[in-house]
């Protein structure tokens, strides 16, 4: 039972939560981090197919959406919040 809980959380939820983030980040400087987030994202969905199929070891391919490609997503995020904010300050 704790099994399914953990797959609907992680590869559901946190799969569709990457998905409509990636749309928060319009614009060609956020391109790589939107890219990295649905690339992510959709990993982490098609994990799903590991436990429909009763084949657990399909769903490391999910872990591996959330495990390593979110983490090089959010590296290219934490580059360009510091310019954004620098801008927004020349802006006033």
């Amino acid at each position: 039972m704790l099994y399914r809980v953990d797959v609907v959380g992680w590869d559901v939820f946190f799969g569709v939560s990457l998905l409509c983030t990636a749309a928060v980040f319009p614009g060609r400087p956020y391109r790589g981090v939107r890219v990295g987030l649905l690339i992510a994202g959709a990993l982490s969905l098609i994990g799903l197919v590991g436990p429909i199929s009763n084949q657990f070891g399909l769903r490391t391919v999910g872990v591996f959406g959330y495990a390593v490609v979110l983490p090089i997503a959010c590296i290219g995020l934490a580059r360009l919040f510091p310019a954004a904010s620098r801008s927004a300050k020349g802006a006033d």
